[in-house]
């Protein structure tokens, strides 16, 4: 007989991988329980298992029911046993997910997300064009300024006539 650090046990038991998956997460993310295991019971009902104290627990499956009625799922019953006797751990020990895994293999922890680091913003990137600048397409070659007449070819200029 195992001892356990669990006060209450909650469990949901649904119609297919998707809304238990769904009724799991709502759970473990609603109240500080700890995913024990779960069930495929037969054609396709799925229960799972959670462990915590007795408000962990109540708040956990009112989630996981929540989350499994808001997809329209097919929840087939769900309940939380305070203070469960020793006993009962006979049954459900067999569900626990170390005994669910092939021998020898543990459950990797999920990999953290990456972190989005916002854009540095640097003083050369929010310097202004000046409006002399010129950029030219890749691959072209720059456009040349226009020269300024040379005083040799100035025209002179004319002078206003005189009264």
């Amino acid at each position: 007989m195992s001892e356990t650090k669990y006060t209450a046990i909650g469990l949901i038991e649904t119609f297919g991988l998707v809304f238990v998956l769904e009724a799991a997460d709502a759970m473990v993310k609603a109240a500080e329980v700890e995913l024990i295991g779960y069930e495929n019971t037969a054609s396709g009902y799925i229960s799972v298992l959670v462990g915590g104290d007795v408000a962990a627990c109540k708040t956990a499956v009112d989630a996981g029911v929540k989350a499994v009625k808001d997809m329209d799922g097919n929840l087939y019953s769900h309940v939380v046993i305070a203070r469960p006797h020793p006993d009962l751990w006979k049954i459900t020990e067999r569900y626990t997910l170390d005994k669910l895994l092939p021998y020898g293999v543990t459950p990797d922890p999920m990999p953290e997300p990456p972190v989005v680091k916002e854009p540095e913003k640097t003083a050369h990137l929010a310097a202004t064009v000046s409006e002399s600048a010129v950029f030219a397409a890749p691959g072209k070659s720059e456009p040349k300024s226009p020269k300024k007449p040379s005083p040799a070819t100035q025209k002179p200029a004319q002078k206003a006539p005189e009264k």
